[in-house]
């Protein structure tokens, strides 16, 4: 993965898709990684690579094995890392990033807590307005998504400045 370096500092946030990334962080010496997941955590630890691993504690949610809460954001709030990678229910042009999760504010905490925000997220995501605001798309570096992005969605995220990266191939 071309956007991690040896010894980048990255959150990771709790969401599938970014859970799909980790294997890729074995390859990686001296990274320090942050997350709110359990499940990230465990991935990382079978690694054999130089890592220093994060965890804010907080409050346990066993439904998405991750910590959220004032504890979390507090733990977020005292860093400051490299990188941002985090998954989303919906892009909307005007809202930004947005989500169902009620304890969405873990996650604006991990934006604030970043230099670099990589938003990564599949086409269905785009247009899709769910109730509670993460961030604004002002605050989005890179997207990484599959090929089937609309081109018109496409051109209007790189004219708020947003890098498009495309991954996979164009499905019908």
């Amino acid at each position: 993965m071309r956007y991690i370096h040896d010894g980048d500092s990255i959150i990771l946030d709790a969401g599938s898709t970014v859970l799909q990334m980790v294997p890729l962080l074995s390859h990686f010496n001296n990274i320090t990684v942050m997350t709110n997941s359990l499940h990230i955590v465990n991935a990382l630890s079978e690694f054999d690579n130089e890592q220093t691993i994060l965890m804010p504690g907080g409050t346990f949610r066993k439904k998405s094995a991750s910590f959220h809460g004032q504890l979390a954001e507090n733990a977020f709030e005292q860093f400051s890392f490299d990188k941002l990678f985090m998954g989303t229910d919906g892009i909307d042009l005007n809202a930004g990033v947005t989500t169902f999760n009620e304890v969405y504010t873990v996650s604006k905490a991990m934006c604030n807590a970043a230099r670099e925000v990589i938003l990564m997220a599949d086409s269905s995501k785009f247009g899709r307005k769910s109730p509670n605001i993460v961030c604004g798309l002002e605050r989005v570096d890179k997207l990484i998504t599959d090929a089937d992005i609309d081109p018109e969605f496409q051109r209007a995220l790189e004219a708020k400045g947003i890098e498009v990266i495309i991954t996979g191939e164009h499905h019908e």
